[in-house]
């Protein structure tokens, strides 16, 4: 009779054991991917979306972080909007005047604190590159 106790006893163990390995790991995860996944949801890209209107405005925003800076919009910029061959009179209309011109053929566009977003035109007025540099 104390085997059929034993045995009993020692599967309730088990079960036990089972369940409280099984509490650990459930808290592991939660305990690692809850912070996780709150950093992945707000997790900022450092750019936004090429907005006109807010470009207009965000000549004030001459944080690098500040939402709505002009810095933040370059990317989708040069990838979506800037293509090579278009006339300066569009991008005129696109950015709206620039903040500096050059003489050899060039605007400059202010994106942030000491930082600029240059670009530069061939000798008939056609966009050629663009560059942000520091100053």
């Amino acid at each position: 009779m104390d085997y059929a106790f034993e045995y009993a006893d020692s599967k309730q163990r088990r079960a036990a054991e089972r369940k409280r390995v099984q509490t650990i790991t459930l808290t592991a995860l939660v305990l690692v991917m809850a912070p996780t996944s709150v950093w992945l949801l707000h997790l900022d890209k450092g750019w936004e979306p090429f907005n006109k209107k807010q470009w207009e405005v965000g000549g004030s925003a001459l944080l690098e972080t500040e939402v709505g800076s002009r810095k933040r919009m370059v990317k989708d910029l040069m990838e979506r909007h800037l293509k090579p061959g278009i006339t300066r009179r569009q991008i005129r209309e696109l950015l709206g005047p620039p903040d500096f011109v050059e003489s050899n053929p060039m605007y400059e566009y202010q994106v942030a604190k000491n930082t600029g977003f240059r670009l530069a035109f061939d000798r008939a007025g056609y966009f050629t590159s663009a560059a942000v540099v520091r100053y």
